[in-house]
């Protein structure tokens, strides 16, 4: 009786402890995530001022030609 309920208090352990790094591991994965989108969000920003930067070198091209 004493194995039994040893072995039942084993496998209850055993599932809290999946369960946890199961939500843990659904923690990582959406922090990560989260990561990805503002990386995202930072390429299309860095992006958007390397065609402003070169829209101005341009402008300045065009410029110099005038004088």
């Amino acid at each position: 009786m004493y194995s039994a309920a040893l072995a039942e208090t084993d496998r209850s352990t055993e599932r809290v402890i999946i369960s946890d790094m199961q939500k843990a591991l659904a923690d990582s994965k959406k922090e990560l995530a989260d990561k990805d989108r503002a990386l995202a969000d930072k390429d299309r920003a860095l992006a958007d001022s390397r065609n402003e930067i070169a829209s101005l070198k341009e402008q300045i091209r065009q410029l110099q030609e005038k004088l």
